[in-house]
């Protein structure tokens, strides 16, 4: 470690060490908006033929999580497709939306306080939208006294 020998290096010091934190942060800063990025377009695929989704159209599946029996929308849950590994939230309101391109899949929804998982099997067709509405049990826990 050098020894400093006057208050000039020592105030260069100091904005060296500021200089890399500020640097280390706005790295960190790109890094964390490029992986959010990255989940949201996780519904990118290749196609049997190679090519890739960016060359079709992708279309538009929306819906809303309830509670079973009301209309009451349920804020915390998620979608997932099989085989892929993102998560899609709900928002406050208990919607979702993806884009998906023309295909078959199987959507899961899960949420929060409900005892099971919701599966629904769904084509998606050119030109189409669905909207998909999942309906919920609410979970009962009781405590043993």
């Amino acid at each position: 470690m050098a020894i400093i020998k006057n208050q000039k290096e020592k105030n260069q010091v100091v904005k060296n060490k500021q200089m890399k934190n500020t640097f280390l942060v706005i790295i960190c800063s790109i890094l964390f908006i490029g992986c959010q990025g990255n989940a949201q377009q996780s519904n990118y695929r290749l196609t049997k033929d190679g090519t890739s989704s960016a060359s079709l159209g992708k279309q538009k599946i929306s819906g809303t999580f309830f509670m079973k029996g009301s209309e009451k929308t349920i804020p915390i849950g998620y979608v997932t497709i099989k085989g892929d590994d993102a998560r899609y939230v709900v928002d406050e309101n208990g919607n979702f939306e993806l884009d998906l391109i023309p295909g078959k899949y199987v959507l899961f929804a899960h949420s929060l306080g409900s005892k099971d998982i919701r599966t629904r099997k769904i084509r998606v067709g050119l030109d189409e939208s669905l909207t998909i509405h999942f309906f919920f049990e609410e979970k009962k826990e009781y405590l043993d006294n």
